[in-house]
């Protein structure tokens, strides 16, 4: 009876998965593309999660400078709200004064 050695079923299992269990004659990856094929994976998320960090601080960016006209424009909407109580208040005094 001929022994496997352990390192070569282990390799065929690998190519196995490595093919994504299909079946048939295969050859097992060497160890430079199973690491290729390791680091791809891990790169990508590193690249899609790069990706992702920059889209999410450019969307902050806009949203900081949105609130920030809003703000504005409350303080200004505010300040008429002042004059115009203002000059309703001393119509009013007006009128009353007047007797109307």
């Amino acid at each position: 009876m001929n022994k496997i050695p352990v390192f070569l079923i282990a390799a065929s299992l690998g190519a196995y998965a490595f093919a994504g269990g299909k079946t048939g004659p295969m050859t097992a990856p060497s160890a430079l593309t199973t690491d290729r094929a390791m680091e791809a994976p891990v790169r990508i998320a590193t690249d899609q999660t790069q990706q992702r960090l920059k889209t999410l601080r450019s969307e902050l960016k806009v949203a900081e400078e949105k609130l920030l006209e809003l703000q504005q424009q409350e303080a200004q909407v505010r300040q008429t709200m002042i004059r115009l109580r203002e000059a309703i208040r001393t119509l009013e005094e007006e009128q009353a004064k007047s007797g109307g």
